[in-house]
């Protein structure tokens, strides 16, 4: 009898505790878990961060077209300045809080889109340009001129197009973000 007692003394000893393989294995696979779990919210943490930089990039476009359309609609014509309209470039006079020449420009060997702003009648090329968007790769300007009534002279008719239309297409290669906006612009 003592050595049946003694047997189940032994045996609850072993089933109270853990073994030294058993506390490895654990610890094992829990570091497997978490790494997994680690790996997967920093992937997730670097796809945020490319979105936002996206979104913000995109952001500028907009907000470029958005004060480029408010430039254009306050157009005024002082007579002795042209609008000019070209493939990459437009230029025209705006009224904000004073008189200016605005002169847009887009760069194909740099990738970038100028402005020049002078008080009039100071000439806008004179100035120094401020980058207003990186990173385009084309870029094109459009107008449309309003149709003459029947017997009207070109002479009387005005010089400005009643449509502008702007179009460019963006691509950073370094995050990868590619897109491309237009804009009807109608001038009142």
């Amino acid at each position: 009898m003592n050595n049946s007692r003694d047997c189940r003394i032994n045996v609850a000893k072993n089933a109270c505790g853990f073994t030294l393989v058993e506390v490895l294995l654990a610890i094992a696979i829990f570091g497997i878990i978490s790494g997994a779990i680690f790996a997967v919210f920093t992937r997730s943490i670097a796809v945020w961060e490319t979105a936002r930089i996206k979104a913000n990039h995109k952001e500028k476009a907009l907000f470029f077209l958005m004060s480029f359309e408010k430039e254009l609609k306050n157009h005024i014509d002082t007579g002795n300045v042209q609008f000019i309209v070209e493939e990459n470039k437009i230029y025209f006079t705006t009224l904000k809080d004073t008189i200016y020449n605005v002169l847009y420009v887009f760069d194909k060997a740099s990738g970038q889109f100028y402005r020049y702003r002078s008080v009039y009648p100071i000439p806008p090329a004179s100035v120094k340009p401020v980058v207003v968007l990186k990173n385009v790769v084309s870029c094109g300007f459009s107008c449309e001129y309003p149709l003459l009534a029947p017997g009207q002279d070109a002479q009387k008719n005005s010089s400005l197009p009643c449509m502008v239309t702007v179009k460019f297409s963006v691509d950073d290669v370094k995050t990868k973000n590619n897109y491309a906006l237009s804009r009807v612009i109608s001038i009142p």
